[in-house]
Order: structure tokens, then sequence, then C-alpha cells
């Protein structure tokens, strides 16, 4: 099973989304942003990144998402990747997340009642061995 490894709280966003409190308004995060295209189509599992570079940005952009319910350096959950375009393509125009230059596409996220820790990497990597065994228990997003 492929991984991705994704900062947070983007990797949060992916599989929980948010709920824009004064508006009550949820958006899915649906797209993730490279510099690079991808051939690959199916489930793949997000992997919650160590890194806090973004937790400032964060603080600032979704003041009121509970940054005590964000997960680091564990698989979080999956998504079935369904496409990659380049940002200029018609099928992300008005998407809020879309900023290329690639947008992988996202849906039908599933949430881990159990993250699984361990080490992200770079680029697509597999998932640890006995992954399928760790979490039992998985909610919807």
């Amino acid at each position: 099973m492929k991984v991705l490894t994704i900062c947070q709280p983007w990797a949060h966003l992916i599989i929980h989304g948010y709920t824009v409190h004064m508006t009550a308004r949820f958006t899915q995060k649906d797209v993730e942003n490279r510099t690079w295209p991808s051939g690959y189509r199916g489930r793949l599992l997000i992997h919650a990144g160590k890194s806090q570079k973004y937790m400032n940005d964060a603080v600032f952009d979704f003041p009121e998402l509970d940054l005590s319910s964000l997960r680091w350096g564990a698989i979080i959950g999956s998504v079935d990747m369904y496409d990659c375009v380049p940002v200029d393509s018609p099928i992300v125009k008005g998407n809020e997340w879309a900023s290329g230059p690639w947008c992988h596409l996202y849906r039908n996220p599933i949430a881990w009642a159990n993250p699984l820790p361990c080490k992200g990497s770079l680029g697509f990597w597999q998932a640890p061995e006995g992954w399928e065994q760790w979490n039992v228990t998985r909610v919807t997003a």
C-alpha cells in the first residue's frame, strides 16, 4: 500500500475536514499540491509528518481548528487518489485548495481511530509491514 507524508495541518484537513463555525460551512481538503505529477490511482494512506513549520500559518488561517486534535508522525487515515491534473485544469478551477503546480485529487477519506506511529518519507513510500492489522477500528471522516 502506498503512503504519502503530508505536513500538518493539511493532513488533518484531508482526512477530517474543517468546519468554519462562524458560517457553519464544512470544507474537506480534496486537493494536495505537489511539484510532481503522478500516474498513481487508488487507495492511498495519509501520513501526518512531524514538521511544524506551517503551524503559525494554521493558527492564522484556521483559527477554530483544535490544534490539540492533530496527530504527528503517524498514518492517520486513507483516501482514494482518483486523478492528478495541472493547476490550470478546468477540473480544479475555483477549488480553494488548488495552487499546484500539480494537483493530486482525493475523495472518500477514512479516518483511523488509532493512528499508526511511523517515520515518513518524501514522495510515495510503502506502508510498514503489518499496517493492515494495526487499525481494524476506523471511523468515517
